[in-house]
């Protein structure tokens, strides 16, 4: 009986490490699909910011995580943006106000 269960916290801990990694390629997709919509550059960094449990848009309970990012117009000056995600789809994006390229001169 002790191997069923150490079996089934391995399964669980697996899918939860597989649920994560998902919703991280994800949120990264997402951030860089939304840099290139807003003409700047998406800096290949991702960082966990947040992770709470509650209820998507039907209601259902889902994990949700939200994720920061940065992105630079043009120089060395870089902005901040974050994706939220609820499971493994994206909820929202938000990017800090940035300059218009060529007026940061």
């Amino acid at each position: 009986m002790n191997n069923v269960a150490v079996l089934l916290a391995l399964g669980l801990i697996g899918l939860a490490w597989w649920s994560a990694i998902g919703a991280r390629n994800g949120a990264r997709n997402a951030a860089r699909k939304a840099c290139d919509r807003a003409g700047v550059s998406f800096i290949d960094e991702l960082a966990f910011k947040k992770l709470s449990v509650g209820r998507d848009r039907r209601g259902m309970l889902c994990i949700k995580r939200r994720y920061g990012f940065e992105f630079y117009v043009s120089g060395s000056l870089r902005y901040a943006g974050q994706v939220e995600m609820w499971a493994r789809r994206v909820a929202s994006i938000q990017m800090d106000p940035y300059p218009e390229a060529g007026a940061q001169d």
